[in-house]
């Protein structure tokens, strides 16, 4: 009894969280579990007996701050992406839209599952705690894979998944990744996302449905990410007549539309991501046609814009260590402290999706490593919660390999950057 009252007497969880759990019928046991431990959160929802909510949920802190919540405890996570971790399994042979008699693409699928539990089993092996990848054709040529074997397609992202239950790595599935190549392989324009008449719009529609009910049962599936960088492609026929004509708004309103059914589908209502970063000029190209830096205020506007109601994440790729404004450059610490702000009045929570352009083999690897750690020793000062390296890859010229001296370095980083946080998750 003593224990009862000790672990129903501190104030971790907040009042919002709290509710939430009592009224799903959460053991006691997982309630003590989440109040008095000194595990961390990933330690907490990892446990054999964990019988709570999947996925990060969104709830505010005591200060009324929008945080993401993992086992009822507020989470910090160093991880990686993992770009082709699904879409290394498709072929990127161009073929025609037209389907072709002979193709079967359930049995390519299944060769190539192989690598995928290869590529699970490296990143366990080196303790990284999240990854996110592209869950979805990047190529409108490769579109086939889903819509010619639907079932097949989805068995291979639950094999993902189940695997990574096993190997208690959270994942960030990016499902709308490619933004151009599903109007693309539909012969229609951009602005078919957000036209109920077009083949598109029921596609990304049916992707969506068929993707959470597949995946909303799994521990590992951390969060629901809509795009990614989509928001680049808005209004850019405004300053060149040769580009697409793609209104903001039906951006927004098609990223409304994806976070519905999201939440309509999972009962767990985990966090929904935009997967969008704002560019530097996005507010003045959008909304007045010129090519010129945003002040502090139109990012702000134009960022709510980016990840629109009920969306719970916003998320920024970061590549330098400063981001220039209307007012002047800002240092990377003030950039990230003025996004965080906008983010606190606007209810959402803050994670950056990709950073330090960590790959290719042309690059200085020594100096995007020195960036990455610039990168994040303001992310810890400011107490990001979720930041994602970019890139690591298996096989891939696209990412930095799991055996090389500069790939140990790398996950040596994320070791040490998790261990880090661990203070701030317990």
């Amino acid at each position: 009894m003593r224990l009862l009252i000790t672990a129903l007497t501190v104030p971790i969880l907040p009042a919002s969280l709290l509710k939430r759990l009592l009224t799903a019928a959460v053991p006691i046991s997982i309630l003590l579990l989440c109040s008095c431990s000194g595990k961390t959160a990933l330690e907490t929802y990892w446990a054999d007996d964990y019988d709570g909510p999947l996925g990060i949920q969104v709830e505010d802190n005591a200060r009324g701050v929008a945080t993401m919540y993992l086992a009822g405890k507020p989470f910090y996570a160093a991880g990686i992406n993992d770009f082709a971790l699904f879409v290394r399994t498709l072929s990127n042979e161009p073929r025609k839209y037209v389907p072709g008699p002979n193709l079967d693409a359930g049995a390519f699928l299944e060769e190539n599952l192989k690598e995928i539990e290869e590529d699970i089993n490296i990143l366990k092996e080196q303790k990284v705690p999240v990854v996110r990848f592209c869950a979805v054709p990047f190529f409108h040529y490769e579109m086939h894979y889903y819509l010619e074997s639907r079932e097949e397609y989805l068995a291979v992202m639950d094999r993902i998944a189940t695997a990574c239950d096993e190997a208690h790595i959270l994942l960030v599935p990016c499902l709308l990744w490619q933004y151009h190549h599903y109007n693309e392989y539909f012969g229609e324009p951009l602005t078919a996302w957000n036209d109920p008449d077009s083949k598109t719009y029921e596609f990304l529609g049916n992707y969506t449905t068929d993707m959470v009910n597949t995946l909303k049962g799994h521990k590992s599936i951390a969060m629901w990410e809509c795009s990614n960088e989509l928001i680049l492609a808005c209004d850019l026929d405004r300053v060149d007549p040769e580009r697409q004509p793609f209104p903001i708004q039906d951006y927004a309103a098609s990223h409304v539309r994806f976070a519905e059914t999201c939440n309509a589908l999972d009962p767990n209502h985990r966090m929904v991501g935009s997967g969008s970063s704002v560019r530097e000029q996005q507010y003045n190209i959008s909304f007045k046609g010129v090519m010129e830096y945003d002040s502090v205020n139109e990012f702000k506007e134009v960022m709510r814009l980016s990840a629109p109601y009920p969306m719970q994440g916003y998320t920024e790729h970061l590549y330098a260590l400063n981001r220039p404004y209307a007012e002047g450059d800002f240092t990377l610490d003030e950039s990230v402290k003025c996004v965080m702000e906008c983010c606190a009045e606007s209810g959402r929570v803050y994670y950056v999706g990709e950073y330090a352009n960590v790959c290719d083999e042309e690059w200085d690897q020594n100096i995007n490593l020195e960036t990455a750690e610039a990168q994040f020793e303001c992310f810890y000062d400011n107490k990001v919660q979720l930041t994602l390296l970019w890139n690591y890859g298996l096989h891939s010229e696209h990412g930095f390999g799991p055996n090389t001296e500069y790939g140990q370095k790398a996950f040596q980083f994320l070791r040490d950057a998790n261990k880090r946080l661990e203070k701030y998750s317990k």
